[in-house]
């Protein structure tokens, strides 16, 4: 084994005014990219082949601590380097990640030639409650799952429950994390819990397997006045809550819709 020397490194650009550190790596979802910081190359000779390894400070940005790094590195990247279309897209998406539309806007409106598309236009008029400008940005784009997902929550948002639940389920068959809550939760909005238990049949999923997806399952079975099964699964949503680590304030939000529906239940 070897250490490869001949790149920048992370550890070698903090002392210089010029950075070429930085990795950004596309994810098997549409439109989802990874940011970081490479750190080290290992370079592992076999006798008929080479293994290399990267090791790379990758920003977690479901993070509120590494949202803020990841705008701090962007913006020193920035100070030397102004313009850079990677720091730039890294501190696009850690601001929208931070719910920090404002300063997202500006960026993309001070960067629009980069080429970010209506996509992220459309992600924070979303977060700004700008629902009917979100969609409007989002016509004419590709049917890609990111834009179907967004075009389903806008019209969830929207009242128009229906139209969002056909969308969810055309997207069934993607790798979108957790599409089942949603799905789940529009079906009950819009009056078909009688479908919720076979949707997650065909899906593989168990209404056990999250907090809300207990919940929302449970909510189903209220609408069809199962109220003994709807209790247990409020149960066992809050036990599912407890073991997922979430700050105590949050967990105390989280139970109070669940503490009502109990009262109902019981």
């Amino acid at each position: 084994m070897k250490k490869t020397t001949n790149f920048e490194f992370f550890g070698r650009d903090v002392k210089r005014t010029t950075q070429n550190s930085r990795i950004c790596s596309p994810d098997e979802k549409e439109g989802e990219m990874y940011y970081g910081q490479l750190e080290e190359i290992l370079e592992f000779a076999y006798t008929q082949f080479k293994v290399v390894l990267f090791r790379v400070k990758w920003f977690d940005l479901t993070n509120k601590k590494e949202y803020d790094q990841a705008v701090k590195v962007a913006d020193q990247v920035l100070a030397v380097l102004p313009g850079d279309e990677d720091a730039i897209r890294c501190k696009l998406v850690a601001l929208i990640k931070d719910h920090n539309i404002h300063d997202a806007i500006n960026i993309l409106a001070n960067n629009f030639s980069i080429g970010f598309g209506f996509f992220k236009v459309a992600c924070c008029l979303y977060r700004q409650n700008k629902l009917d400008e979100a969609l409007a940005s989002l016509k004419g784009l590709e049917k890609g799952s990111a834009t179907m997902l967004l075009e389903s929550q806008i019209l969830l948002c929207q009242g128009k429950m229906d139209a969002s639940v056909d969308i969810y389920q055309k997207l069934q068959k993607s790798k979108i994390k957790s599409l089942e809550i949603n799905l789940v939760a529009g079906l009950v909005s819009a009056g078909r819990a009688s479908e919720v238990l076979g949707v997650l049949d065909a899906m593989r999923v168990k209404a056990t397997s999250s907090f809300m997806l207990a919940y929302n399952t449970a909510c189903a079975l209220v609408e069809k006045n199962n109220l003994s099964d709807a209790e247990q699964l409020l149960l066992i949503g809050q036990e599912t809550l407890m073991d997922e680590n979430l700050a105590d304030d949050k967990i105390e939000i989280e139970l109070a819709p669940v503490a009502v529906q109990l009262a109902y239940v019981q």
